[in-house]
């Protein structure tokens, strides 16, 4: 999301801004910083360092946290904005997946994990090892909403060329979940789209189970575009030519393990069975987890 970052600096107004370098500096780091490459930061590293990227003017010096809305919907506001007619998007972008998704996965992160995402890991079928990972993860994982471009490390070792964009992105030290979502109204997959996410989700960094979970209007066969109208497997099969023998090997032996499916109407029922069955003695708790429980229905009913 690296297009919500500020493109001046907030003391001078200057509009270079280059990366900190924190720590002892190597022999050629200061013609390096001298060179604008780099800003040093000093010996004293901050104790934010691993969780923010410090920024610093590359005139006056200011170093700085640049600061953006890593929201749902901060990221699904910069998603419009890269769209080529944002129109489609007034009256709430009804139909759309990506408002769909956003809307409905970030209540899933607020609500009870437990009680609900955790009925919709277990309302999907297919990859059922998985999901039982996954739903052991719940109330641990954290929730990306729209997180953007994610490549794939391909066999040799090199970076794949292609991106893919996971709607959605559940994290745990144990299991990993991408979600790809489309509309309840009837649509199609790219030709190498389920194939493509599922290559980079296996060559992801993490040695946690691995998910995949596709969120649909109906269920398979799924329409994937110069393909036609086709199992899950025949999906991932077709774009096998595009890989090497091992990737087609992994992708194919992995179709049946990490890829699951679930409908939105299925997605709507969990959600109402847990807010039926959800009980705390605390009556507010009760009314917000209801309120936004019946939020996930009243979303889904509406773009479909």
């Amino acid at each position: 999301m690296g297009r919500l970052a500020p493109t001046s600096c907030p003391r001078c107004s200057a509009e270079v801004i280059i990366p900190v370098v924190w720590g002892m500096p190597a022999p050629d780091d200061l013609d390096r910083a001298e060179r604008g490459e780099f800003a040093l930061g000093g010996c004293c590293v901050p104790d934010d360092c691993d969780t923010a990227t410090y920024g610093a003017c590359r005139d006056c010096g200011f170093a700085f946290v640049p600061l953006g809305n890593d929201s749902p919907i901060g990221r699904l506001l910069d998603e419009i904005s890269w769209e080529g007619n944002a129109r489609t998007y007034r009256g709430g972008g009804r139909g759309r997946e990506n408002v769909l998704t956003t809307e409905v996965f970030a209540l899933l992160d607020l609500l009870p994990r437990s009680a609900f995402l955790g009925a919709v890991l277990s309302a999907a079928h297919g990859a059922d090892t998985a999901r039982a990972v996954a739903i052991a993860e719940t109330e641990r994982m954290v929730v990306s909403v729209l997180p953007g471009d994610v490549h794939a490390t391909l066999a040799d070792g090199s970076t794949s060329t292609w991106t893919v964009q996971p709607d959605v992105r559940l994290e745990a030290h144990r299991a990993v979940v991408w979600v790809e979502a489309k509309r309840i109204r009837p649509s199609s997959f790219q030709e190498h789209q389920i194939a493509r996410t599922l290559q980079a989700l296996l060559s992801s960094p993490t040695q946690a189970s691995r998910l995949l979970l596709l969120v649909r209007g109906s269920p398979p066969p799924v329409k994937v575009r110069r393909v036609g109208t086709v199992e899950i497997a025949e999906a991932v099969a077709h774009s096998t030519s595009q890989v090497g023998s091992r990737e087609r090997e992994e992708l194919l032996a992995a179709t049946d393990d990490v890829v699951a499916w679930l409908t939105w109407a299925e997605l709507a029922a969990a959600v109402r069975q847990s807010a039926g069955l959800y009980g705390t003695h605390d009556p507010s708790t009760g009314a917000a987890v209801h309120r936004m429980a019946a939020a996930v229905d009243r979303a889904i009913a509406w773009h479909g």
